[in-house]
């Protein structure tokens, strides 16, 4: 025979909201082996020991459980601490089944449900089937830390099922939550302060909804709390009402004395505000809106109010006449306040933006019909039509054009004064051949006399004067005319003129207006004095040549010893290369370097070039009109011993072939390169 022990806290809901679902109103009950909850406080232990009749086994104590026959569980209550438990209960619910082939006389099986503090509970005696046995073990008494109370259940012939096993402890009225307060008990022996946070004094009560909070205590206590982000006290009190703590994220911590071996309880009441309707105002430029309500109590002064940015969408885009709306918007974090919305008509008209006036005359040029829309709607059109006046500016003749000049003035300031030049034709005789107007003279018994039409003497052009009409200069836009011969005398046209060719622009000097880059083309440009006219031609990208770069690299050793000097010619005004020179970078950073007059000479000191790692780097030659980038090899001193490495005879030849390289001066010249 052996026991198996499994231990199960029994939590009396201590916990934010209560603990399982209540069985009697205002009881809570807790099954066996229920959830610990680290917000819970424990009441008591059961402990449940499995008794069992061969000795073997592990069976974990879980319900429903089976007790074979003769096998025993015993149940222990012990309490944790000086809790009064007189009013807690156990409820069983146990279920026997007949043994089947069971011969023998007498009492063939039986469930004792016994005290071994003197509590006998239920024995069931005889012959019977399946049964179901509930009931209620009550009595329990105050159990202290060492106290404890128990019963056994055990099967006798035949098996029985335990189904249940539940232990309910009444919840003091003080341990509600939700407007009636909360306990913490405050141990006097050693003066320890309590504590409980915000959130658990409010439960589901929004801080803003707070108006007061009343604490009472059984015993004079203080409270040490927050208001305004400063630390307050309220000392020896029995009751006390606080309206000015900190709701969010702040803790209250109790404290009492003086020391009576006694616990005591403090409690509180939440007072919540009365809001009434809530209230919404906008800026004045609607970038923000601002809800408040307030409390409708006499006397309280409680408000809420939050104050966010809006959001703002065209509503109705504006017309040239009439304004558009924009829709803003507040969307509020608080559940008092719903979302507003307002339209407001804030966009300015666009006004009209009437394009180019159109003119039109009538046929006989009496009128004057001027027209103009608008860009941004086609249908919004001004129309104004007026009578011309008329002018003759030239009389026509018989061989000359005359002119009319007819003028529209409107009312609209939309319109200009608008005028109009119509020729006359001459008034003498189209010669079809020529294309001219010519007299009518009149012709009597073969002699011409005067013309039928002006009057104008006959006249043969014999040695009389003439002059160049409707000559016109040639330029590098226009092509230009001699002009018609009139002759003076009669006013007839006795030449026609010829076309004259184009002249060529009046060029400026070239002029930069690009300046070339290293490998970008440059552009000149030069202009027409008398058309404006550009012309643009480009200039040579910028190249610098250096005999001391191969394929864009620069070597540099440290077993020469020597700085490193570059010496760089520019394409173009090479003996003024220097002007152009900015500096050096070595792998992005500013390096010590001198350029000197000579195209440009650039030398970096070997003490630099000592501290760079072997290898190749990034070097970076910067012109102001661009940048060279280039890689360089610093190739660092080896530092091996070649006595070790080598025979004596190799080092002897070695040495030797260095001093013949050395008296022959053997040196090599790289070719130059362009870049």
């Amino acid at each position: 025979m052996r026991f198996k022990k499994t231990l199960a806290c029994l939590m009396a809901g201590a916990m934010i909201g209560g603990g399982a679902g209540a069985l009697v109103p205002g009881w809570n009950s807790f099954e066996v082996f229920a959830d610990d909850s680290e917000n819970e406080v424990q009441y008591a232990i059961l402990e449940i020991l499995h008794y069992e009749s061969d000795g073997v086994g592990e069976t974990k104590v879980d319900f429903p459980y089976a007790l074979n026959s003769w096998e025993s569980l015993w149940v222990k209550l012990y309490g944790l601490g000086d809790y009064n438990l007189t009013n807690a209960y156990i409820v069983y619910d146990i279920t026997s089944k007949e043994a089947p082939g069971w011969e023998g006389e007498g009492d063939n099986k039986y469930i004792v449900l016994k005290s071994y503090s003197g509590y006998d509970g239920l024995l069931v005696n005889g012959k019977t089937g399946e049964k179901n046995y509930t009931g209620t073990i009550t009595a329990i008494p105050s159990l202290d830390q060492w106290g404890g109370f128990g019963f056994n259940i055990q099967a006798g012939h035949g098996d029985v099922t335990v189904n249940s096993i539940k232990l309910y402890i009444p919840l003091p009225d003080y341990h509600k939550v939700g407007g009636d307060g909360f306990f913490h008990y405050l141990d006097t022996n050693y003066w320890e302060q309590g504590s409980v946070t915000a959130s658990q004094v409010l439960g589901d009560t929004a801080p803003e909804d707070v108006e007061s909070i009343t604490f009472t205590g059984d015993i004079a206590f203080k409270i040490d709390y927050t208001s305004g982000g400063e630390n307050k006290s309220v000392e020896n009190e029995t009751s006390y009402t606080l309206t000015d703590m900190d709701l969010v994220g702040s803790s209250f911590f109790f404290g009492a004395g003086p020391a009576d071996n006694t616990d005591h309880k403090v409690l509180w009441t939440v007072t919540t505000h009365t809001f009434g309707e809530v209230s919404y105002s906008w800026a004045d430029d609607n970038s923000k809106c601002t809800a408040t309500v307030t409390c409708t109590k006499a006397g309280c002064t409680g408000k809420v109010t939050e104050t966010v940015d809006t959001t703002s969408a065209e509503k109705t885009p504006p017309t040239c006449t009439d304004k558009g709306t924009t829709t803003y918007t507040a969307t509020f974090t608080n559940s008092k306040f719903t979302t507003q919305s307002k339209d407001v008509d804030d966009i300015n008209a666009t006004d009209h933006a009437y394009g180019e006036p159109e003119y039109v005359w009538s046929d006989d040029n009496s009128t004057c019909t001027a027209t103009v829309k608008c860009t941004n709607d086609a249908s919004h059109v001004i129309t104004e039509t007026v009578t011309s006046t008329s002018n003759e500016t030239a009389k026509a003749t018989c061989t000359t054009k005359g002119s009319v000049t007819y003028s529209a003035s409107f009312e609209d300031a939309h319109f200009t004064a608008q005028s109009k030049d119509v020729d006359i034709n001459p008034l003498g005789v189209l010669n079809t051949e020529t294309g001219n107007y010519e007299h009518k003279w009149r012709v009597e018994n073969g002699v011409k006399g005067a013309c039928e039409i002006c009057q104008q003497e006959y006249c043969d052009h014999e040695g009389m004067e003439t002059e160049v009409r409707d000559a016109k200069t040639a330029s590098c836009t226009e092509k230009g005319y001699t002009g018609d011969i009139y002759c003076k005398n009669c006013g007839s046209k006795i030449g026609t003129g010829s076309e004259i060719a184009l002249v060529d622009h009046t060029w400026s000097e070239w002029t930069v207006t690009t300046a070339p880059q290293i490998g970008v083309k440059g552009v000149e440009t030069r202009t027409c004095s008398v058309c404006k006219t550009e012309e643009n031609n480009d200039i040579d990208a910028v190249a610098y040549e250096s005999d001391d770069v191969e394929n864009g690299v620069v070597t540099w050793s440290e077993e020469d010893g020597e700085d490193l000097v570059l010496t760089f010619h520019r394409s173009t005004d090479d003996e003024n290369a220097i002007d152009y020179y900015v500096g050096v970078k070595i792998d992005g950073e500013e390096a010590e370097a001198e350029g000197v007059k000579g195209s440009v000479k650039i030398t970096i000191s070997k003490d630099d070039l000592a501290s760079l790692e072997n290898g190749e780097h990034d070097l970076t030659i910067e012109f102001t009109d661009g940048k060279l980038e280039l890689k360089l090899n610093v190739v660092r001193r080896q530092a091996a011993d070649t006595a070790d490495a080598f025979p004596a005879g190799v080092i002897i030849m070695l040495m030797t072939g260095a001093v013949c390289a050395a008296v022959l001066g053997l040196r090599k010249r790289r070719p130059a390169n362009r870049l």
